[in-house]
């Protein structure tokens, strides 16, 4: 990660059951954190953090950490925030995460789903979209004997990579989902992907 030409930050997933202490001699900071760039702040957010993995699913999700979004929004007062976490399951949210949500956020991204989309909200959570980002997945299929396999293509399971596009001081952002030229080579057969954008959405930046 220090190679590449931009700041880059990894945010803990379900699989990813370090304790905040060992998080912080990898990657130098802990699984929370919140990161000021182009005069925008990215709230990191942990959704995992409570327990160590005890299956292949790893650690059960836990909600968001308002008082960690709530002393995050009191330290930047005039900058746009976007929650970022690895997770955010609208339906295991407290009202004291969506009224934060509602009052202080542009929008949430999130990766767990493996796909990309925009995910309407309603008035609770402001109406704030929740954005799903894609990445390297799988389509996995449940045979009749109860074996998962994971071999098989399916379009909707694409890799790709969302992006941001922000000035500081504008009034609006435009986040959008890229899907690169790729040709993949699986159990049920060969698929060339053509490059494709996605997903795209003019986000409200106050």
């Amino acid at each position: 990660m220090d190679r590449l030409p931009c700041p880059a930050y990894a945010i803990p997933g379900n699989h990813d059951s370090y304790p905040d202490a060992i998080w912080r001699e990898i990657f130098g900071y802990g699984r929370q954190v919140a990161v000021e760039l182009g005069g925008a702040v990215f709230i990191m957010a942990d959704t995992f953090r409570d327990s160590l993995a005890h299956g292949a699913s790893g650690s059960p999700y836990t909600p968001l950490d308002v008082d960690f979004l709530r002393e995050v929004a009191e330290r930047y007062t005039d900058q746009p925030l976007f929650l970022c976490a690895h997770h955010i399951g609208l339906g295991a949210e407290s009202e004291a995460a969506q009224a934060w949500v509602a009052q202080n956020a542009v929008c949430m991204f999130r990766g767990h789903t493996h796909h990309d989309g925009i995910v309407a909200t309603d008035e609770r959570w402001g109406n704030k979209p929740l954005i799903d980002i894609g990445g390297y997945a799988y389509n996995g299929i449940c045979t009749p004997q109860g074996k998962w396999v994971f071999s098989r293509f399916d379009f909707a399971w694409a890799w790709g990579y969302q992006i941001l596009e922000w000035e500081d001081g504008a009034g609006t952002a435009l986040t959008y989902h890229v899907k690169p030229a790729y040709r993949y080579i699986a159990e049920n057969g060969i698929f060339h992907i053509n490059r494709t954008l996605s997903s795209m959405m003019t986000l409200s930046v106050r």
